[in-house]
């Protein structure tokens, strides 16, 4: 767990001067898009395999506003975010971007606020009409039968 917060120190430096060169227009030539919307810098493309509708997936992540204020950081909590891809679990950018990463997959991903929060916001953190940056490692992607 500890070594896990350890490396969100870093993840969140990282995270930060992302979205300093976002602000700056450095990313302009880098970032990718998927059809939806959601912009994307791969950092490192994982081995393994591309997680299904239904499947367990684990997500290490930090999150971030334009402004740079972290509002998430599932680092600190020393172990990954569990979630079943593809069932309304999260905001909708996660399972566009998340489904198209290979386990072991890391990324720094742009959600525009319809993809995120939205004209709700999600109080206290993140306004409404919040762009969010996230830094994204798909960790481990656990397939399972899908009773959906």
């Amino acid at each position: 767990a500890d070594s896990l917060r350890g490396l969100g120190i870093s993840k969140k430096a990282l995270l930060t001067q992302y979205v300093q060169d976002y602000n700056n227009k450095k990313l302009d030539g880098q970032l990718k898009s998927t059809e939806k919307g959601v912009k994307y810098i791969i950092l490192n493309e994982g081995p393994g395999m591309l997680p299904k509708p239904g499947y367990m997936i684990e997500v290490n992540y930090a999150g971030s506003l334009t402004n740079e204020f972290i509002f998430d950081d599932y680092f600190n909590k020393g172990q990954p975010y569990v979630y079943r891809i593809h069932t309304g679990q999260v905001i909708k950018g996660w399972d566009d971007i998340l489904s198209t990463f290979k386990e072991g997959t890391e990324a720094i991903v742009i959600i525009p606020s319809e993809l995120g929060y939205g004209a709700t916001g999600s109080s206290p953190n993140i306004p409404p009409h919040s762009e969010l940056v996230f830094y994204l490692n798909l960790y481990k992607v656990r397939p399972m039968a899908n009773r959906l």
